[in-house]
């Protein structure tokens, strides 16, 4: 029998209402942010070391300084750590090649300390030879900056370019954090503006940040972050997209939860996960001060992986430990 127009009508209503408040599905389960156990360990940890670390050792002045941040070349298989040295701080890069199946991983080199790199946050341009960073001390008003460069093995950085990311009204002190997503379509700045943290969107098919030293005016979007993410004095910590979500790390050293928040690209808060404790333990058998620091994260695009560092160990002898965590396959490329 067919059906007569307001059923009709209810049903297309219903239908429609159930794709508008559809709830937008998280790359990964909140039980891998927490200490493994026999039900989380294999749906969450990379096949050939379910959750435990990869441990970083790192070149360089200042290579048992705290790591603050990583980038992952995906196709190449080679990683980038950062570190700062010095006062005033420059930035120092290691590089690591062979990274697959390693309990350990050793630098085979590391790029001379620049004043130009800022203290957290490196990314890459995929298929290039170029890398991006936070603004360092050399640069004024450095919040406003992001460093563009290419690795120089035991050298200088070069060439090093100051692009303009923000202007007047914003933090001119902050870590900008760059970080452009795997598809290349995206890149993402943090900001401040008083006391909310911002996250900046520009479309790198609209603007070329290798032909301009000034795309402050040209941003795609720009949304708020939840300021719970850093409620009870954490620190922003680090962020990285693949080409859907954006991830948010937060915490401070010693014991306590992180916390780690998940947007779409868009600014659609999907997740809050306020109760990291994945590598407690690790941090806890490092050394006396259980220094246990959230540092870094990237995207494997390849592996489709979620790679998560801290900072471990005693002063003077700190090492990363990084954790990579499975990403649903389907959602990093959508």
């Amino acid at each position: 029998m067919p059906l007569n127009n307001s059923i009709k009508l209810c049903l297309i209503f219903i239908f429609s209402v159930s794709i508008a408040y559809a709830k937008e599905l998280p790359p990964l389960s909140s039980e891998c942010f927490k200490e493994a156990s026999p039900d989380t360990i294999h749906s969450c940890g990379n096949a050939d070391h379910p959750l435990q670390p990869t441990i970083l050792y790192r070149l360089g002045p200042g290579k048992n300084n705290v790591v603050q941040g990583i980038a992952l070349d995906s196709n190449k298989r080679v990683l980038y750590s950062l570190h700062v040295t010095g006062k005033p701080e420059k930035g120092v890069l290691n590089r690591f090649i062979d990274i697959d199946g390693k309990d350990t991983l050793e630098s085979v080199d590391y790029q001379k300390p620049s004043s130009a790199i800022g203290h957290q946050g490196i990314t890459l341009i995929p298929n290039t030879n170029w890398l991006l960073s936070s603004a360092g001390e050399a640069i004024k008003n450095k919040g406003w900056y992001i460093s563009l460069f290419k690795y120089a093995a035991n050298s200088d950085p070069d060439p090093l370019i100051a692009i303009k990311i923000f202007g007047s009204g914003y933090s001119k002190s902050t870590s900008s954090m760059p970080v452009v997503t795997p598809d290349s379509n995206y890149l993402l700045v943090r900001g401040r503006v008083k006391n909310t943290n911002i996250i900046r969107v520009y479309s790198l098919n609209k603007t070329n940040i290798l032909n301009t030293q000034d795309i402050s005016q040209a941003s795609y979007s720009e949304w708020e972050v939840d300021n719970h993410l850093t409620d009870d004095d954490y620190f922003f910590q680090a962020v990285t997209a693949d080409n859907k979500f954006v991830y948010l790390l937060s915490g401070r050293a010693g014991k306590g939860y992180k916390r780690v928040y998940i947007y779409t690209l868009n600014g659609k808060l999907i997740e809050k996960i306020n109760d990291v404790t994945l590598g407690e333990k690790d941090a806890i058998e490092s050394g006396i001060e259980a220094h246990w620091e959230p540092e870094g994260l990237t995207i494997d695009s390849k592996v489709k992986e979620l790679y998560l560092l801290f900072a471990i160990g005693d002063k003077g002898k700190r090492i990363g430990n990084m954790y990579k965590l499975k990403l649903h396959e389907n959602d990093i490329n959508q």
